[in-house]
């Protein structure tokens, strides 16, 4: 028996004693025992709870070896109550919740409550009444906020056992004899400070991510077999796509499109069943009343009953219904108006779309009711919709274009890293203003509050308005809070179906939560008044745009979910707000305002007002139907300021056109009588590419063309001048456009045509021209004719990737990061739009950090942003993305154009989902770049960019920073030599955890490798120890991409100077030979790797002890280095793993 089982079975003996002393009866503590009677105060002589907590919870946490402070927000008083303890020996955030014994299921609702309140920001939650204890984790970031179960024990059985042992119960007491120290061993190995923080911090959060992946897997599985018969692992006899019938003229593609959204449209229903909006059942019952009284209905089951709901009933108000839907005795009458832009057409005819009757009754009790599926807690589980959207989205998009085109479901990690790093600080901010303007009598007092509340975190400062202390109470400054947070503006700019807007919704609605509280004396917000809040939130603040028509639709359902999330929505409340509207399909990079800083617009007219008005009027008045309003933009609006758009890309561009077609379609573009200005020069070639022949020069210099011997180029200006009108048939344009054209028909083609943006390019381009003060006018700004428009908070995972097309890439020409991974400008985009002081949080590609081309980004984030904090994610052992080969870098910062931002990276993260992705999301530090810039010439240097540091930890940059201070001249670049010696490494360009130049000899032939040769042995020995050494690898991943082992970061690694290195010659030329010898012995010339990583890294270990004395590394930075990423994979031979990070 342990120490800690003993203590703790002492403490459950003498809680017995205490319990048979206060109770008159032996009866009373046999009922007591069994959980049948509460306590009393007058059966225990205080209360009931005190008397709970002195003998037995707080004397447990003791023993358990758990640190706790009692009310440590507060007392209960007239105002709010609060958990009623922390724990404060974890690294993650505990409360407790006490109830009397027998009590304890009361406790339930109070713990999520505290869990949910931003002004706790707790990660878990103990309920307990001394015999049951409980944890509950909270999950934000989802289209409902969950309270997973991580563990429960019950000692009741082990103390009864020990009752009747003690002679206060006798034998017939006991039904089952419990094993006591099994029971309290259970509770050890979950409760102890031991096992409960490994738990918490990494095995919790890894099960419940896992149990979510399995649960989304196998939903999506069946998803994809209904809709498409695409499963391996089900497999109907028909599928959805085959019971469609669909109008004349519709495509395949179309069909799918229907098919989805009647999916997702059905998984909306069932979740109002879950939300009490519609009864419990209701879809199985419509099932039901179908097939009983099929002959009564004129149509088949979708026609019937399904589809009414998405088309007369959910989108109708009642007094608007078809008469024979208004029969108060049928199902209909239990359906509520909820929104009439609820379900629009995504498709065109779609209500002339139907489906028979085979597979759809199978579709809705496999499925929707999760008969087939064995989901964690049984049958639909609203908690996966959010991932199937997105993987739905994805389908879609893949299956058009064959591409992966960087859209991943966000987990929730992310999404919290983003809101705590992003949304929090603005609203922290916000609150401060608020308070400082509204609290404070003086410039002093205003002084001393901005003070005192930047001090605290965001949570402490919440928690002291719930509780009104001091001027945290002012009613006013409350007020006004709740004011600034109403007028927020959040916008992501690639939506694609909304997680990231409903993580924002959650953010500031817990914020605005509080403020309600401090505004009601602590208590609770009535639920009115909680679902006006949250309507307010996402009529006024919340907008989102994706180049995917069918993504903004489940944008729109996920945020109208999110509304009605935790029953926040009753009919009496009347319908669900015209968000709809906020929700829109565009391309986010193409359109005004043009690039640079956020420009006013003068092209504001009559058509613009009335638009502006009719939003209004829809949004805020109910009035009108937002398929008018489309209507009028798209005939009235778009094509005049797409023109204007046009009107204002002034630039030339390089493109090629290798067909009449496409030289058909740019003349077309053209609306001058002369080609010039919108082109000015066209350079040609032979489609063979072989040299002119005597005739094509000839022919060519007829056009006006200067040739040269296997290209010409022609002045179009100056083409033109020559050309008479009187002397053509028809205009210059016409005459001069046909002759090039012929030659297209030839064998001709244009390798370059230098010429302005045009409709052509906006015809071309993925999605609509998406103009940002005019399709939400009433976010911009006005200034008499002039107009703008910012967003205080810009979110979201844009895509990434060489995705763009070469007419976005003409219309994105004037971006910074023109011509970049996608990524790149859109990171561009949103700091134009982001308002002064307004926050930014993006998780997009680490290619912005490592790619060589990306050096203006910095220069980008230094002009937009005060200060830049990045956190870098590799993809090995673990990837942030599920199934997404790309290394992420999450990027927040707030908006500050006045000064010259600084830039703050974390390393390099690396984690494992199976020991320490949680703990490693959890706590990312970060360290200012300022110098560390890799360049051709070196760390801080002035040459040709390299890449940007990940650095992060303190050990990190001191290793920059000694090997900043190595002279150039002992930089590999200058140590190589440019022709072939005998002294030569080579290098791998791939790799992962161990770099492996080879030494002397090439194992293997191989384009990766790239030959450095050196003027002597030495030199080629301290290169090849040096490239070897975690030092290097260090380096590497901090300039690198963890994979790739590039030329340009090698030459600009300093080496030792030659007088430290011959002080070293004897240990460099043992290291050197023994680490070879060992590489060789481990080459597999099959794979053409090296097998035995373990044997290395001890002889690496020394190769970091004498390279760090050289460099004057700290003793305990040296034995960082050699410690570095052990934990996965790049270790020695204790621990036997290494070989699975192969």
């Amino acid at each position: 028996m342990t120490e800690t089982n003993s203590k703790i079975r002492s403490i459950l003996t003498d809680s017995i004693a205490e319990l048979n002393d206060r109770l008159s009866t032996v009866h009373d503590v046999e009922e007591t025992l069994r959980g049948d009677k509460k306590l009393s105060s007058a059966d225990v002589g205080q209360r009931p709870e005190t008397f709970t907590e002195n003998h037995l919870i707080y004397e447990l946490l003791e023993a358990l070896g758990l640190e706790y402070e009692e009310q440590p927000y507060g007392k209960a008083g007239d105002r709010v109550v609060w958990p009623d303890f922390e724990i404060t020996n974890l690294s993650v955030n505990v409360i407790g919740e006490n109830k009397p014994i027998n009590n304890v299921e009361s406790a339930d609702s109070e713990i999520k409550d505290y869990l949910d309140r931003k002004s706790i920001d707790a990660d878990y939650g103990i309920t307990t009444d001394g015999l049951e204890w409980t944890i509950y984790k909270i999950e934000l970031g989802g289209d409902i906020t969950e309270y997973p179960e991580v563990a429960s024990i019950d000692l009741r059985p082990a103390l009864i056992t020990l009752a009747r042992d003690a002679g206060v119960l006798g034998s017939a007491a006991i039904s089952d004899d419990a094993d006591v120290d099994d029971l309290l061993h259970d509770f050890i190995s979950v409760f102890s400070i031991g096992a409960l923080e490994p738990l918490l911090s990494d095995t919790a959060p890894r099960e419940i991510r896992d149990e979510r992946k399995r649960d989304v897997e196998e939903f999506y599985e069946l998803y994809i077999e209904l809709l498409f018969g695409e499963s391996d692992e089900y497999d109907y006899e028909t599928s959805l796509m085959d019971d469609i019938r669909s109008p004349a003229g519709a495509s395949e593609r179309d069909e799918r499109l229907f098919a989805i959204t009647m999916m997702n449209r059905l998984l909306f229903i069932k979740f109002l069943e879950t939300r009490d909006i519609l009864s419990d059942g209701f879809l199985r019952n419509r099932v039901q009343e179908y097939e009983q009284h099929q002959d009564k209905f004129a149509g088949n089951l979708y026609e019937s009953q399904i589809k009414p709901l998405f088309y007369k009933l959910l989108n109708v108000p009642k007094p608007e219904r078809d008469p024979k839907y208004r029969d108060e005795d049928a199902w209909f009458t239990d359906v509520e108006y909820l929104n009439g832009g609820l379900f629009r057409e995504n498709i065109p005819n779609e209500t002339e779309y139907t489906v028979v009757d085979r597979i759809l009754p199978t579709v809705i009790s496999d499925l929707i009711e999760g008969s087939e599926l064995e989901l964690n807690g049984g049958g639909f589980d609203p908690r996966v919709l959010g991932s199937v959207f997105e993987k739905t989205i994805n389908h879609i998009e893949q299956e058009r274009n064959q591409k992966d085109i960087g859209a991943y479901y966000t987990p929730n990690d992310v999404t919290n890293l983003v809101n705590r790093r992003s949304v929090d600080p603005k609203i922290k901010s916000d609150l401060i203003d608020a308070f400082v303007n509204e609290a404070a009598s003086d410039s002093d007092e205003a002084e001393f509050l901005q003070s005192n509340m930047e001090d605290k975190e965001l949570s402490e400062i919440l928690r002291r308005i719930e509780n009104g202390e001091g001027f945290y109470g002012t009613p006013d400054a409350i007020d006004a809070a709740l004011d600034a947070l109403g007028d927020l503006k959040v916008i992501d700019p690639a939506c694609g179906s909304g997680h990231f807007l409903t993580s924002a919704m959650d953010e500031i609605f817990r914020a605005e939560e509080s403020l309600m509280r401090g505004l009601n004396r602590g208590d609770d917000p009535d639920p009115k008044d909680r679902y006006e809040a949250k309507k307010d939130l996402a009529l006024h603040s919340v907008y989102g745009v994706d180049v995917d028509p069918v993504a903004t639709e489940i944008a729109k359902l996920r945020i109208w979910l999110k509304i009605v999330e935790g029953n926040s929505w009753r009919p009496q409340f009347g319908k669900l707000p015209n968000i709809d509207v906020n929700i829109s399909d565009g391309n986010s990079l193409v359109g005004l305002p043009i690039k640079g800083t956020v420009e006013s617009l003068d092209i504001w007219n009559e058509d613009i007002e009335q638009y502006a008005e009719m939003r209004e009027q829809y949004k805020y008045e109910d009035k009108g139907d937002r398929r008018n309003i489309e209507e009028f933009y798209a005939d009235e609006i778009q094509p005049h300021v797409d023109s204007a758009f046009l009107d204002r890309l002034s630039y030339y561009v390089e493109t090629d056109v290798s067909s009449p077609d496409e030289w058909e379609a740019i003349i077309e573009s053209i609306e001058n009588g002369t080609l010039y200005p919108a082109i000015e020069t066209v350079k040609i070639r032979r489609s063979d590419r072989d040299a002119f022949t005597d005739e094509d020069a000839e022919r060519l210099e007829d056009l006006g063309f200067s040739v040269y011997k296997k290209s010409a180029r022609l002045d179009i200006q100056e083409r033109e001048k020559t050309l008479k009108p009187r002397d053509l048939n028809d205009n210059v344009k016409t005459v001069l456009a046909e002759n090039l054209q012929n030659l297209l028909e030839d064998h001709f083609v244009f390798s370059e045509v230098n010429r302005q943006p045009l409709r052509v390019d906006i015809v071309d381009s993925l999605g609509r021209p998406f103009h940002w003060p005019i399709e939400f006018p009433e976010a911009s700004e006005s200034n008499g004719a002039e107009h703008t428009i910012h967003f205080d908070l810009i979110l979201g995972n844009p895509p990434y990737g060489d995705i763009m097309g070469e007419s976005e890439d003409v219309l994105t020409a004037e971006y910074t990061m023109a011509n970049s991974d996608i990524a790149a400008p859109f990171v561009e985009r949103q700091l134009q739009l982001l308002t002064e002081n307004g926050s930014f949080g993006n998780v997009t590609t680490a290619k912005l950090l490592y790619k060589a081309q990306m050096s203006k980004m910095q220069d980008v984030w230094r002009d937009y942003l005060d200060t830049t904090r990045i956190a870098a994610f590799g993809k090995r052992p673990s990837k942030v993305f599920n199934g997404a080969e790309v290394r992420v870098s999450v990027i927040t910062g707030g908006k500050d154009t006045e000064v010259s931002g600084n830039i703050r990276t974390s390393e390099f993260i690396r984690f494992d989902n199976e020991k320490d992705r949680d703990r490693r999301f959890r706590d990312i530090p970060d360290k200012p770049i300022s110098g560390y810039t890799l360049r051709e010439d070196g760390i801080g240097g002035s040459g040709t960019h390299v890449a940007i540091p990940k650095i992060g930890l303190g050990h990190i940059e001191t290793i920059l920073s000694k090997l900043k201070e190595q002279p150039e001249e002992n930089h590999i670049r200058n140590y190589e030599e440019e022709d072939e010696t005998e002294n030569v490494i080579w290098r791998r360009r791939g790799i992962d955890y161990f770099t492996n130049p080879m030494f002397g000899e090439e194992l293997y032939d191989s384009m990766d490798n790239y030959a450095l040769y050196f003027n002597s042995e030495l030199e080629a020995r301290a290169a090849f120890l040096g490239i070897s050494s975690s030092i290097f690898y260090i380096y590497w991943c901090a300039y690198g991409d963890m994979f790739h082992l590039n030329l340009s970061e090698i030459r600009a690694f300093p080496l030792p100077d030659e007088d430290a290195l011959r002080s070293k010659r004897d240990d460099i030329e043992d290291i050197s030979n023994r680490l070879w010898e060992t590489m060789k012995n481990g080459f597999d010339p099959d794979s053409e790797t090296f097998k035995n990583y373990e044997q290395q890294k001890p002889i690496i270990e020394e190769a970091d002890a004498v390279l760090g004395e050289l460099y004057d590394l700290p003793e305990d930075t040296i034995e960082f280095v050699q410690n570095y990423h052990s934990e996965y994979g790049r270790h020695g031979p204790a621990d036997e793993s290494l070989d699975a990070y192969e």
